[in-house]
């Protein structure tokens, strides 16, 4: 019988009891689904656990990522570009990461309903209020303890923050991070193990874990293991429902060919970047290593080519044959004497030597010429394919290609790309952790507070105060008020501040008030038409030049600061300027000093 007949022989059995469990299965839970996602080899059952057929293994996958220039340069930089977001966020102009509420804490409806009830007295409302203002205050009190206690788990991995900080205890957020996004870009994957409470009732902490050596149990074997594992068995008997000994093993880790741990769903996070649910894949999601194997191992053979020209090339340019049926020993000895003297040395560069005494002198070039040694345009394309299946611009990784590339397009500038390539690759990073953080870790430990808070990275777009400075001009030019521009500064607002600072609205007030005092004078003081102004203007009058005068003092403090860092910017920028004048000026002298040497020799 084929390989081919007993994998569908199997699918049919397997459909076949699913069919049967779908009918005697109580009404109200949901059915299994009909489709299969990952196959049954017959190796699997052989050697307990689940391969990736037809993909390359864990050692090569972190091999490529160690030995390859190019994916190493990429790894690398998303870990130092992650690293600014694993510590707490100290301001909002850098980055960090926070735990905010999915909710903030206010009152109830019931509660804004008898606030707002208008038949309260003056007295009974300010009783009521204070009341109210009571209640809040505890409920933000209770939800900050509550978010301090979400962020001191996740920032020491659920250990104590009096535990030493060391790989073998302690794992705080920056070395855990670290871990799991190495394994992320070389494997597809990232594995926790969580350590529940000696009571299984929730979780204690958790580890990182190798994702390479992580492997999808086969049916057979989980079973197996299960008897094997009987004192476990028992022992989990006492643990809640998360932690229950009735949940099938689903993974093992495998080093150097032995089953050295299982683990159920409960036990272990092991998740894919990028979810596959082709069965030809048994389960297991290609990651971009595995897209590259042709393009990476293109790229070795490249450097190895240009690296064996230094241990197995030959160093001289070539060889000078000279013919002559007189050419006598010491005739030979004198032209290699002029030939060194003539051509040897910088001073002879591209001077051409003169020789005699042959019947023919032929040039035999060993090297080659230097289009056929230009590597770069395939080297290039290589750079190019790599940063694109991990969706990071060659500029990150310090190979500016941009310079020998042409484009009719109109681009944006570097800035922007950099900013959209971060946008593309370390977003989806960032997000897939925080995912895990919140939908597995917190959700494990507490699953009360996983629905009341969520641990989010911030700062993608973080902005230094001088751009805010400048933002915030712009806007309150269009559409924003003097207050609002101020409160989100952290300023108080101003007694009369709400208002657009710009000059054409500005000018049109200004206009207004003075028909209206064309109007009041006309007027008279009692409202009589035949009656003339006093001359000295009346009581609204002095109110708008009042509101005028304090319209003028807002806009010169709102941009008083703007003004005294646009001025230390620009000593700055003199200062740069005068020093590289000086070493444009060092550089240009020492080149006249050379160069009249040079003449003089």
């Amino acid at each position: 019988m084929s390989i081919f007949s007993k994998v569908l022989e199997a699918t049919e059995a397997k459909l076949d009891s699913m069919i049967e469990k779908s009918k005697s299965a109580p009404a109200d839970e949901g059915m299994e689904r009909k489709g299969i996602i990952d196959l049954s080899y017959p190796e699997d059952e052989q050697y307990g656990y689940k391969e990736r057929p037809g993909m390359v293994g864990a050692q090569i996958l972190k091999s490529m990522g160690r030995k390859d220039s190019v994916i190493r340069s990429i790894i690398s930089t998303r870990l130092a570009q992650v690293k600014p977001f694993t510590k707490p966020q100290q301001d909002k102009y850098t980055e960090g990461w926070i735990v905010e509420p999915v909710e903030p804490a206010d009152l109830s409806e019931e509660d804004k309903m008898k606030l707002a009830d208008p038949t309260l007295d003056d007295e009974t409302y300010k009783a009521l209020k204070y009341e109210m203002d009571q209640k809040l205050s505890k409920m933000k009190m209770k939800q900050d303890k509550e978010m301090k206690e979400v962020a001191e788990f996740v920032q020491h991995s659920g250990m104590s923050s009096e535990e030493t900080d060391t790989t073998h205890k302690r794992w705080d957020l920056d070395k855990m991070v670290a871990s799991i996004v190495e394994d992320r870009l070389t494997y597809n994957y990232i594995a926790i193990e969580l350590i529940p409470t000696k009571d299984g009732s929730k979780l204690h902490h958790y580890y990182p874990m190798s994702a390479g050596t992580i492997k999808y149990v086969s049916a057979r074997a989980a079973a197996q293991y299960q008897k094997l594992l009987q004192q476990e068995t028992l022992r989990r008997d006492a643990m809640k429902k998360r932690f229950d000994a009735s949940k099938p093993l689903k993974y093992v880790q495998v080093v150097r060919g032995r089953i050295v741990a299982a683990f159920t769903e409960d036990e272990l996070i092991f998740e894919p970047a990028t979810p596959t649910v082709d069965p030809e894949d048994n389960g297991y999601a290609p990651g971009e290593l595995e897209y590259l194997i042709n393009i990476v191992t293109a790229h070795l053979y490249a450097e190895a080519h240009n690296r064996n020209f230094f241990t197995q090339g030959i160093g001289t340019k070539g060889i000078l044959h000279i013919k002559g049926n007189n050419l006598s020993r010491a005739q030979l000895e004198a032209f290699k004497r002029q030939w060194f003297n003539q051509v040897v040395n910088t001073r002879n560069a591209f001077r051409p030597p003169i020789i005699g005494m042959a019947d023919d002198v032929k040039w035999v070039p060993l090297a080659q010429t230097n289009r056929e040694m230009e590597f770069e345009a395939w080297m290039n394309y290589l750079i190019k394919i790599c940063c694109a299946i991990y969706q990071i611009d060659p500029a990150e990784i310090n190979f500016d290609i941009s310079k020998v590339q042409t484009s009719t397009l109109q681009e944006g500038n570097n800035e922007e790309k950099l900013k959209n390539s971060r946008d593309k690759g370390l977003r989806p990073l960032l997000d897939m952790i925080e995912s895990i953080i919140n939908n597995h870790i917190v959700r494990y430990w507490n699953p009360d507070y996983a629905k009341k808070y969520k641990f989010k990275f911030v700062g993608f777009k973080a902005e230094s105060r001088s751009q805010e400075i400048d933002r915030l001009q712009k806007e309150v030019m269009v559409y924003k008020t003097l207050n609002e521009a101020r409160i989100e500064m952290g300023k108080a607002p101003l007694e009369k501040g709400d208002v657009v600072l710009n000059a054409t609205y500005t000018q049109y007030l200004s206009q207004l008030q003075q028909q209206e005092q064309a109007a009041q004078g006309q007027m008279g003081p009692e409202g009589d038409p035949n009656a003339q102004g006093d001359g000295q203007g009346s009581e609204t009058d002095q109110g708008m030049s009042s509101d005028m005068q304090d319209l003028s003092s807002a806009l010169d403090e709102a941009v008083g600061e703007a003004a005294d860092q646009a001025d230390k910017d620009s000593k700055q920028a003199a200062q740069d300027e005068k020093d590289k004048a000086k070493v444009d000026a060092t550089k240009k002298s020492q080149a006249s000093v050379i160069e009249y040497y040079l003449k003089k020799e």
